[in-house]
């Protein structure tokens, strides 16, 4: 039986396609876009600390282990997160996951993660399992995967009650006090009324605005007034209001607000549990890898969001 490859593009070209859209070039080494990647993908998410390809050996030891991605949580804990990439075109077997636990003893105290574009055999899954290993799913975004939901436009309909329309305003009269004359009483809604000590009190319009409706339509409206309440006439003089009443008519502005998803899909992040379901997941898109890039020592680092990509004049380097 003819063995799989290990370094075999998901999709013809595609992680190699999108690293020459990102940084403007193709790495020469077989694995080494996927590792940027990868990289690139845990600042997204806010892990700190992040790079791609170093040697660390734990102290004390001797020998130096390669580690694909090292990052360190968002929340600040002191433990790192090891990451191994495996841009495979076959699912990750057992082996894979025994090589990576044992560099993490030979490293130290960290949090160890296999991602790949496949997904995991059983025995994989197992080891992974026994170990707190965690599996997960890097891919190209694919639109016609109907498993993956990601939502490009949201039409939200806005709908703003209008200031009701107040018509037939009646006034509840009680009992008048002093000298108030004989005629029309001038008013506003908005002039201040009077508690039974004379000091000032709420208008006549904080009480319409408490019983107005609250939807559309048609209504008659009554509010008794609490306590006793006194509209001012005349220096000397005023009359009490018991109640308000009134009919209104409230409409409504409606209007469409479109919220449109910010850049254009390039990957799938998927976490898989033990029965290799994904638990968690999210899309990442073009601007948010724009955001960042890879120093002259792999460390992943901002660059401020771009609406597109640099420019392509960067050359492979050999020696990277």
């Amino acid at each position: 039986m003819t063995e799989e490859p290990d370094f075999v593009s998901p999709e013809p070209n595609a992680i190699d396609l999108l690293h020459q859209e990102l940084w403007g070039y193709v790495p020469s080494l077989g694995g080494e876009a996927y590792e940027r990647l990868t990289a690139v993908v845990l600042a997204v998410l806010g892990w700190s600390e992040v790079k791609q390809q170093s040697h660390e050996k734990r102290e004390g030891a001797q020998a130096l282990q390669r580690l694909d991605v090292v990052a360190r949580h968002p929340s600040g804990e002191q433990r790192r997160l090891i990451v191994q990439c495996k841009h495979y075109g076959k699912t990750v077997g057992k082996e894979d996951v025994d090589t990576l636990i044992g560099v993490g003893k030979q490293v130290g105290d960290i949090n160890l993660a296999i991602v790949t574009t496949k997904g995991f055999k059983s025995g994989a899954r197992d080891a992974a399992v026994d170990e707190n290993v965690a599996m997960v799913v890097l891919r190209p975004y694919d639109p016609t995967d109907q498993t993956i939901n990601f939502v490009r436009e949201v039409n939200v309909t806005i709908s703003s009650l209008l200031p009701p329309q107040v018509t037939a305003l009646k006034l509840d009269l009680g009992p008048v006090e002093g000298d108030v004359a004989g005629g029309p009483i001038e008013t506003s809604t908005l002039d201040p009324l009077e508690h039974q000590d004379g000091s000032e009190a709420e208008p006549l319009a904080y009480f319409i605005e408490q019983g107005t409706a609250k939807q559309t339509g048609e209504f008659d409206q009554r509010v008794e007034l609490p306590g006793s309440r006194w509209l001012r006439v005349s220096p000397t003089g005023r009359v009490q209001i018991k109640a308000v009443a009134w009919h209104e008519r409230i409409d409504a502005s409606l209007g469409v607000l479109q919220i449109e998803g910010k850049g254009e899909p390039k990957l799938v992040l998927q976490q898989l549990d033990e029965n290799l379901e994904a638990t968690s997941g999210r899309v990442v898109v073009d601007e948010d890898l724009f955001a960042w890039d890879l120093d002259d020592n792999n460390n992943v680092v901002p660059r401020g969001q771009l609406a597109t990509p640099p420019p392509a004049d960067k050359h492979v380097d050999e020696g990277h």
